[in-house]
């Protein structure tokens, strides 16, 4: 009797152990925190807000820094013009964003969606995590004068602005992975449509954008973000960004170089970037910072 009760207690004790397990380890758990922040230093991220918070982001490009022509004069770049972009982001619900922001540059004032519509697990049962993102923006500021040699595209109607001309549109859809604690990558599909564009550019364009995020302590990681513009004039440059990241449990903050002052995306792929092989970047930073709501 003795003997059969010590067997059964062997029993008990190991489905116990055993149910507790299958309880603690859920079959296709979500991966979490695959970047720290929701932009990279040009591009989206595929991550989202909390529930019941809401962003302040400020992005700001410091003026050029030409290291052939003596960079401290200028103080690299501080004591240009600069461009800056405030902006909020909230949640809507559960992996969907909205945000509104205004730039200096065109005093432009924009408004964007992102919605995460799958999400990579641990058990890589979903390798990937997919996300779409539209943003507009429309020009608030003053047009350039035109003189009467200005036509539309077809070379006979004389050029007159109109209000559509201000506005602008760009989409992206983001595939991203963590592939483990240390290294984060995503990788971007981004259409920018212009309603009004240069003599001899196009409304369009298409962008390719790459980030790599690699964790180099418990609270700071290193960025590298490179563009392929397919289809771009042989003058124009690929653009490149290189970041350093802190964060905390409401913030990050990337200090970066860049070859771009741009930050709305229908001027960031369509106008030019500078050459950083050839000693032509900018410096700049992007604050995130979070504020959570008291639960009632």
């Amino acid at each position: 009797m003795k003997n059969w009760l010590l067997s059964f207690s062997f029993f008990l004790i190991f489905f116990l152990n055993h149910a507790q397990d299958s309880v603690i380890v859920p079959l296709h758990e979500r991966v979490t925190k695959t970047f720290r922040s929701t932009t990279f230093v040009t591009s989206q991220t595929i991550e989202t807000q909390p529930e019941r918070s809401f962003q302040l982001l400020v992005q700001h490009r410091f003026g050029q820094i030409n290291t052939h022509k003596q960079p401290l004069k200028s103080f690299f770049g501080l004591d240009l013009p600069s461009n800056i972009r405030f902006g909020f982001v909230f949640p809507v619900f559960r992996n969907l964003d909205a945000g509104i922001g205004r730039t200096k540059y065109n005093k432009q004032l924009d408004a964007d969606i992102k919605y995460v519509f799958l999400h990579q697990t641990t058990d890589n049962y979903i390798p990937l995590s997919l996300a779409f993102y539209f943003n507009t923006s429309y020009i608030t500021d003053d047009f350039p004068e035109t003189g009467s040699n200005y036509f539309f595209a077809d070379g006979i109607t004389p050029f007159k602005y109109r209000k559509t001309h201000r506005l602008a549109y760009s989409t992206q859809m983001m595939a991203a992975r963590k592939i483990n604690n240390t290294f984060s990558v995503q990788t971007s599909a981004v259409y920018v449509y212009k309603n009004l564009a240069d003599t001899g550019v196009t409304n369009y364009r298409w962008a390719l954008p790459t980030a790599l995020r690699i964790k180099t302590g418990f609270m700071s990681a290193i960025i590298a973000e490179y563009a392929l513009l397919p289809g771009k004039p042989h003058y124009f440059v690929h653009p490149f960004s290189l970041a350093f990241e802190v964060i905390t449990t409401t913030h990050s903050f990337q200090v970066f170089i860049t070859s771009k002052d741009h930050i709305p995306y229908n001027n960031m792929y369509t106008l030019l970037n500078d050459d950083v092989t050839k000693g032509l970047f900018y410096i700049g930073f992007n604050l995130h910072k979070t504020f959570y709501f008291q639960k009632k």
